[in-house]
């Protein structure tokens, strides 16, 4: 049985300076890329994002450090969230599958790593509450990786093919990423 007790997370608070405009808000066949990810996931979204112009796609977190970056995004998040297991992505995802999200779930553990050919996915991954004191415990050291803390929890890597999922860690950093 896939694990219910859980929200959902939309990293939106980059500086999206690879892309040269703000990407979560680019329109693509007709809507916003962070539209194109929330259609995705049947669930209200909380949304990582310091810009009040973000408050129409679901409840805005803002950043609880001034140093922006993935994990403080992620950290933000998990202490805002009503419930135990949050699923984070980039609002640069638009293909996030429903179904491989709810496969994830099926793993326990404080960190659950989809690892694909291209390696570690931290920003389409599950996180877990459980994970918040090593999550500030890396940042108080000065660690920004969204992975500096797995050694430190019950990180469970889960292999996936990509191409069962239709491409699902696609993501979208300058104009020519956009799937034809």
């Amino acid at each position: 049985m896939v694990y219910m007790n859980w929200s959902f997370g939309i990293l939106a608070g980059g500086k999206s300076s690879r892309f040269g405009e703000e990407k979560a808000l680019y329109s693509w066949k007709g809507k916003p890329l962070i539209q194109h990810v929330l259609d995705q996931i049947d669930l209200p979204a909380y949304i990582s994002a310091n810009d009040p112009e973000y408050d129409r796609f679901g409840t805005r977190v803002p950043d609880l450090w001034n140093q922006p970056c993935p994990l403080i995004g992620i950290l933000s998040l998990l202490k805002m969230i009503p419930t135990e297991r949050l699923f984070v992505c980039g609002c640069d995802m638009p293909l996030i599958s429903q179904p491989l999200v709810d496969y994830l779930h099926t793993f326990e553990g404080d960190l659950i790593l989809p690892v694909s050919s291209d390696g570690e996915q931290p920003l389409h991954a599950i996180y877990s509450k459980n994970a918040i004191p090593a999550i500030e415990q890396a940042l108080q050291s000065g660690s920004r990786s969204a992975t500096a803390f797995a050694h430190q929890v019950n990180t469970v890597r889960v292999p996936i093919k990509e191409t069962e999922w239709k491409n699902p860690f696609l993501n979208i950093n300058c104009l020519e990423d956009f799937p034809s």
